[in-house]
């Protein structure tokens, strides 16, 4: 990787990673705070209001999310970025409106499929849900496209304490609003996200809607508006299967569990969309193909180090992480936690190798890796939810999770571009002895399990997960300018 590239990559990995870090915690202390304030099973409907919502975006979003920064990075000059600014606000205000409309005419038959007394007065809240999300997705995707990484970050950390700011005035005394004020708590703060991005996005906020460049961009973004439905069937599928089988209750406890996963996987998606996805199309659009394969491949070895190492500390503290966290409501949650760690871990090595596809301009694999991740998580979903429940969710995720990571690579290779398996291998099997030693030996006390820890790390070192070069290079992201002497 050239020397410049390298510097760009960590200081927008460090600059968008801090705020996400920041915006995490203080998500932690709003959910820490809700899990004892709302009963499981209003946290139920509201994950499954939060499933619907998303389900509405995906259908809207016609792949824009990527396809929307890639064009505007790509684009040849300020004039053409206007017109493509102009276009897709024009064509995102359309589809909201639209889709919308088909949410509201939909309401019977959801009420039929979940026949819960607290979803009824709820789901007035779900369009709205799906409107600000979506419209805040698509502003932060036209801001990664003109790279504006520390605007991103700054909104980020705004928006996330207000949102806090706000859930704590709603659902606590006087108001106690419960599960309604959190979600009015959430609108807001995501209006004056809207709002910010809208304002520092260099181009006037001209609506346009010219047949030609929406047929570009959303021919592009089909293969991908295709991934995203098959995402969602892995996502959150899950969730609208057990609200079917199991009622709203065992969503808390799935929900809970992928609570602090989620927060990673956002951390993991920003860094991915506003840091590694615009370098990895801006070196491929220029030819440079082998210092894009060394992005792409120490991408891996760091977010495979990082995710693998909190995934151990979730398999051995999980019961005291949700004890902290969620209350001893949740104590269930606890293997699943874990579990859920571990294949975030793998997702995250997945997703890397998949953004690379679409940055070499090949989105249509996307389609056939999501397929076969779809595939096995409703067969598996449909099979274990009724034995174990919950658990058996999370089991589906992890099968599927697995299995689809082997065709993600043989895609790539099949486009010539060289992936480094042992990359994320390396500290997944050693992942795995850490995990066979804690279960084989039995160890409880906090000591004995940090030794494991510990092991992990220096089997790490030892065998190039991670090296001096890299701790150089983070050392050098925060070090200050030297004062002049006067």
């Amino acid at each position: 990787m050239g020397v410049e590239v390298r510097n760009r990559v960590i200081k927008g990995l460090f600059s968008i990673g801090t705020s996400s870090v920041i915006s995490m915690v203080l998500g932690f202390i709003g959910v820490t705070i809700r899990a004892r304030v709302i009963p499981e099973e209003e946290f139920g409907v509201y994950f499954l209001l939060v499933a619907i919502a998303y389900l509405l975006q995906i259908i809207a979003d016609f792949g824009l999310r990527l396809s929307a920064a890639k064009f505007v990075a790509g684009a040849s000059d300020a004039q053409e970025q206007q017109v493509l600014v102009s276009n897709l606000l024009a064509f995102r205000l359309f589809s909201i409106a639209i889709l919308s409309l088909v949410a509201f005419a939909a309401k019977p038959l959801l009420m039929s499929l979940y026949p819960s007394e607290l979803l009824a007065p709820l789901f007035v809240f779900a369009p709205i849900m799906f409107a600000t999300e979506l419209a805040d997705i698509t502003l932060t995707s036209i801001m990664q496209g003109f790279l504006l990484v520390n605007k991103m970050a700054i909104i980020q950390v705004i928006a996330s304490a207000l949102n806090l700011g706000l859930t704590l005035l709603f659902i606590l005394p006087p108001l106690s609003m419960g599960v309604e004020g959190f979600i009015i708590a959430a609108t807001i703060s995501l209006l004056i996200s809207i709002v910010l991005r809208l304002w520092m996005i260099p181009a006037r906020k001209r609506l346009a809607l010219d047949r030609g460049v929406m047929h570009r961009i959303i021919t592009f973004g089909l293969p991908l508006q295709g991934n995203d439905l098959l995402t969602f069937t892995f996502e959150k599928m899950d969730v609208l299967i057990l609200g079917m089988l199991m009622g709203p209750t065992q969503i808390a406890y799935l929900e809970m569990a992928a609570k602090i996963p989620s927060y990673f996987r956002r951390l993991y998606y920003s860094l991915n969309s506003a840091v590694y996805f615009p370098n990895m199309s801006e070196l491929l659009a220029q030819g440079r193909k082998e210092e894009a394969e060394h992005v792409m491949n120490n991408f891996l070895r760091m977010v495979a180090f990082i995710a693998t190492f909190f995934a151990l500390i979730s398999v051995l503290f999980g019961r005291e992480i949700v004890a902290v966290v969620f209350s001893e409501r949740y104590m269930a949650s606890a293997p699943a936690l874990g579990l859920l760690m571990i294949e975030l871990a793998i997702s995250m090595a997945s997703t890397i190798l998949g953004i690379g596809l679409v940055a070499a301009n090949h989105p249509a694999y996307l389609l056939l890796i999501n397929l076969v991740t779809a595939v096995v998580s409703i067969a598996t979903n449909l099979w274990l939810i009724p034995i174990v429940g919950f658990m058996g969710a999370v089991l589906a995720r992890l099968a599927s999770t697995v299995l689809a990571n082997p065709v993600s690579v043989g895609c790539l290779y099949r486009e010539k571009i060289r992936v480094s398996v042992a990359e994320y291998l390396k500290p997944i099997l050693f992942l795995a002895i850490c995990v066979a030693l804690y279960l084989g030996l039995g160890w409880t006390s906090w000591p004995l399990k940090s030794l494991l820890l510990l092991l992990f790390i220096s089997l790490s070192y030892a065998f190039s997960v991670f090296g001096s070069k890299d701790v150089s290079a983070v050392l050098k992201t925060f070090r200050f300018p030297a004062r002049q002497v006067i």
